[in-house]
């Protein structure tokens, strides 16, 4: 093909017939716009309509979901709060009992036995020495020097 024919204008005819073929339908489509228009308006209604309903039963679930939670919310705390002071005053009360206290009284032996005797002393010393702090900051300056 050339560049001519390519810009000018087909010749040939169109194979698509653009004229109606059937007369009843001609006349009827006056009345088939007006139904169409109206089918469409009551459906846009309808659907307008259903969406509202839709919007207001949303709202009305999300606000009865939020007074709910609410409410198991505040019912929750004022339970925790309770069991918080039961579990306290029966845990004051078993620490107070006599076999808790000769527990208790057999423990702070054992530590004073431990931390007095013959072992406690350089059991203190070993942990509470002033010198590991001059020994950790050799060994970082090492460290950091060595790379």
């Amino acid at each position: 093909m050339d560049k001519a024919a390519l810009l000018t204008a087909p010749t040939a005819q169109p194979l698509v017939s653009i004229r109606r073929r059937s007369d009843w339908l001609s006349l009827l489509s006056p009345t088939t716009t007006a139904i169409t228009f109206w089918c469409h308006r009551a459906v846009g209604w309808l659907l307008v309509f259903f969406v509202l309903r839709a919007f207001h039963a949303s709202s009305i679930a999300a606000s009865s979901i939020l007074w709910t939670t609410g409410i198991a919310a505040t019912r929750s705390y004022r339970a925790s709060c309770t069991l918080s002071r039961l579990l306290g005053r029966g845990t004051h009360i078993a620490w107070e009992s006599n076999s808790i206290r000769r527990v208790r009284k057999k423990l702070v032996f054992e530590f004073m036995v431990l931390v007095l005797g013959p072992a406690g002393n350089g059991l203190l010393v070993v942990v509470f020495w002033p010198g590991w702090w001059f020994l950790a900051l050799v060994a970082g300056a090492t460290w950091w020097i060595s790379g």
